[in-house]
């Protein structure tokens, strides 16, 4: 073109050269965040190049993982046309304590002055099929509510933790309490009687009363009291039989002579 240019005839135009950059592609890759499930957990994600053309053969995700608390996927993106440039990153899989919950069972006892129990059995509700036999509820100290004797006493374990192979990936959330029998400790009492002149009657006179088999904890809190001694018949003799009946004291009442 130009005002000359009917003067000229172009027999060719020359090649020159130029750069087309490598694009980047939309890359998009999202970690994990949930509570232990015994499955694998990893990263997620997509590529896609210029018009929406997949890319995603050149995503690699990273690792996977299944126990708590997971850990970091590295990704990378390769591409294999030419067009785009390599990325590659990281995203957290977190993965959180399932958590379960504990029971058990006391043995019933009889009274020690204590209030300790002993757990005979324990279970776990909300371990997964595939963790059976990997975690179990240990250890802890059970105790009675009361150290007093009782039918259907509160029991509670504390202290109590998970153990085994599989116990990393469960939150002991709580335990729940049961109940047991203390029964009363038996005991035996005796008594003493004064001798007496006869007077027609049977009726005898307590002198002294003890009881064997209380604990050492106890002493001067349980005594024997109250009830009738009579001798055997109220003829004259000696070394007759005494009876003591109607004492209100556990255990068993010892027959004395006077």
């Amino acid at each position: 073109t130009g005002t000359a240019a009917g003067n000229y005839s172009l027999s060719s135009v020359g090649t020159t050269t130029a750069d087309v950059a490598k694009a980047d592609a939309t890359v998009s890759v999202s970690g994990y965040s949930g509570t232990y499930d015994a499955a694998a957990h990893g990263a997620t994600g997509t590529a896609t190049g210029i018009g929406g053309v997949d890319l995603i053969a050149g995503l690699t995700l990273g690792t996977t993982f299944t126990n708590v608390s997971g850990g970091t996927a590295d990704w990378t993106f390769t591409d294999s046309t030419g067009n785009y440039n390599d990325q590659s990153g990281s995203v957290a899989i977190s993965i959180t304590a399932l958590e379960i919950t504990g029971s058990f069972t006391a043995a019933n006892k009889t009274y020690d002055g204590s209030a300790a129990a002993t757990v005979q059995s324990r279970t776990l509700a909300g371990v997964l099929a595939g963790d059976a036999g990997g975690v179990s509820l240990s250890g802890g100290s059970a105790t009675f509510d009361t150290a007093n004797a009782g039918n259907g006493k509160t029991v509670t374990l504390t202290g109590a933790t998970l153990t085994g192979t599989a116990a990393g990936n469960y939150s002991l959330s709580s335990v729940g309490t049961t109940t047991a029998n203390i029964a009363a400790l038996g005991i035996t009492g005796s008594f003493t009687v004064a001798n007496k002149t006869y007077d027609g009657s049977s009726a005898a006179t307590v002198q002294s009363q003890t009881l064997a088999g209380v604990l050492g904890g106890d002493a001067g809190s349980v005594s024997l009291s109250g009830g009738t001694a009579a001798f055997n018949t109220a003829a004259a003799g000696n070394g007759k039989t005494v009876t003591l009946t109607g004492r209100r004291s556990p255990g068993r009442r010892r027959a004395t002579t006077a």
